[in-house]
């Protein structure tokens, strides 16, 4: 005979397929008592808590249901209700956010000193390079002004806003789940991608006449990532109050941070090593297929190793 569970699994089942959710609440209420992890159970509860204007209920059940479609209905809804309250006060916060923006970029980008005995006060600040990327990479490289330790700190922060990015993004925007996050893994790949970035640009430029150094190539590269990283900060807190009607805004944005990114990347090594326009597009190609070029020797190790470790059980289990 069939369970209480059973019987009240089908009721309400019943009643979701006639659209009757407010029928069906008490009885989804019941189930995700006892299964918490069912998703139709969530849908059901989620559905109900909408049709009575419930919103932020309905968003935390249609999120655990995965159900994206009415999280973004529900949550535009709720958008609406928060925005109607907060309004007034909420321009008047993001004005004043916008004059002491104004008011940082302005001082951080202002050009540093042509000469000076001071050394440490004459770094050039990534914040100059962003806005001003011929003039900063030239200072870089002719003054030697450029600062490894600025350079760490962008690492550092680009490694801090992936996974700010990975946790907060808005439910209709993430695209993995934060409880499966490895911060080591994250780590590992950002330090793997930029160090094979620099060591084959350092490579390529050095073989086609390249007049940088190491050390100059990696704070050029590093400089470059921070209009990526303040992008990718702006996008994940937008991402939170975005809905699908705003997605192409949302893309267009990350987007833009990518460009910019690129543009200040290609300059910074147009000037660390003293190429000509067309010659740093050569050298962009070169590093590109360098790039490729490891990663296939990596993925082809990898499945050596890999079949050898399978052939190396396969045998032990025959030996057994």
């Amino acid at each position: 005979s069939m369970t209480d569970y059973g019987t009240v699994l089908k009721e309400a089942c019943g009643l979701y397929n006639e659209q009757k959710y407010a029928e069906a609440d008490k009885l989804w209420q019941q189930i995700a008592q006892l299964n918490n992890n069912l998703v139709i159970a969530h849908d059901g509860i989620g559905k109900a808590a909408f049709g009575r204007g419930d919103y932020k209920t309905a968003m935390v059940h249609f999120e655990q249901a995965c159900n994206k479609l009415n999280y973004n209905e529900a949550f535009s809804a709720y958008r609406d209700e928060i925005m109607i309250k907060i309004a007034p006060f909420l321009f008047t916060a993001i004005g004043i956010g916008l004059i002491a923006l104004w008011v940082v970029l302005s001082k951080a980008g202002k050009r540093v000193p042509a000469s000076g005995a001071d050394v440490k006060q004459g770094k050039v600040s990534p914040i100059y390079t962003m806005l001003h990327p011929f003039e900063g990479y030239e200072t870089v490289k002719y003054e030697k002004r450029g600062s490894l330790l600025y350079a760490n700190l962008i690492l550092l922060l680009l490694f801090l806003v992936r996974i700010f990015s990975l946790r907060f993004t808005g439910f209709l925007f993430s695209t993995v789940n934060y409880n499966n996050i490895n911060i080591f893994y994250e780590l590992f790949q950002m330090a793997a991608i930029f160090f094979v970035v620099t060591i084959c640009s350092q490579a390529i430029t050095t073989f086609i006449d390249g007049e940088s150094f190491y050390k100059e190539t990696y704070i050029a590269v590093a400089y470059s990532l921070l209009p990526y990283v303040i992008i990718s900060f702006v996008s994940t807190i937008l991402s939170m109050f975005f809905t699908n009607n705003e997605a192409l805004l949302l893309s267009t944005l990350n987007q833009f941070g990518v460009l910019w990114t690129g543009v200040v990347m290609f300059i910074g090594l147009m000037k660390v090593n003293r190429y000509s326009f067309k010659k740093t597009i050569l050298s962009i190609l070169l590093i590109a297929v360098a790039i490729l070029f490891i990663i296939f020797i990596v993925v082809l190790a990898y499945s050596l190793v890999a079949q050898f470790i399978t052939f190396i059980q396969d045998l032990g289990n025959e030996v057994q």
